[in-house]
């Protein structure tokens, strides 16, 4: 190997890395803002009116209104990204 060879390496190296450090800071931008929506307009209403309820996907931030309600669980939304269709009453969903 020659010099020439381990530098274009380590470029390259360099370049990957920081294109990893923007897609996760990124994705982290992404989180702390539907956290902030769903935690206002997902879980501080207390009432059944499903149309009063709105969900945005932590990975694409898409807002998404209730597609019903269901007596055991409360209002359901619709699949998005990795998250599945159904309620959000996991803190695993809420702050992904």
């Amino acid at each position: 190997m020659t010099l020439k060879t381990i530098f274009a390496i380590l470029r390259e190296a360099r370049s990957i890395v920081k294109e990893t450090r923007l897609a996760k800071t990124d994705s982290d931008e992404r989180a702390a803002i539907a956290r902030a929506f769903n935690d206002r307009y997902t879980y501080r209403f207390k009432n059944k009116a499903a149309d009063k309820h709105a969900w945005m996907c932590p990975e694409c931030n898409r807002i998404h209104i209730t597609d019903g309600w269901d007596i055991f669980t409360g209002t359901q939304f619709p699949a998005c990204c990795k998250t599945l269709a159904g309620h959000r009453l996991y803190e695993n969903i809420r702050t992904q």
